[in-house]
């Protein structure tokens, strides 16, 4: 078993599409990930808000798998979300931001192979 510190999203734009925005990361074939940190960025002047969501693999997305709702970020404000989210093969972590292009993320972590 091999212990892998990554990055495993981003730097990257959050897009406003859909109901819970796009995903930003999917755990590959035969191996299990350890979300240490999502760092999040509000680029723009004026208040924004993300929410992110873990998709588990061959399941649909509803808001029973919301992480963080509407999290509020003030203008040009950067907030560090210090987790141990374990995620299996195939799961996916979304992210939405309340404008095109106004948001940033960046996950880190650990994959496991």
């Amino acid at each position: 078993m091999a212990l892998t510190q990554t990055r495993l999203a981003g730097p990257a734009v959050i897009s406003n599409s859909g109901t819970y925005g796009t995903s930003q990361y999917v755990v590959p074939a035969a191996t299990s990930a350890i979300v240490k940190q999502i760092v999040l960025s509000n680029i723009t002047a004026s208040a924004q808000t993300v929410t992110i969501t873990l998709l588990p693999n061959a399941g649909s997305l509803a808001d029973t798998m919301i992480l963080f709702k509407d999290l509020a970020l003030t203008e040009k404000e950067t907030t560090f979300l210090n987790m141990s989210l374990v995620m299996n093969t195939g799961d996916t972590l979304y992210a939405l931001c309340g404008a095109a292009s106004s948001c940033n993320i960046t996950a880190s972590g650990i994959q496991v192979t």
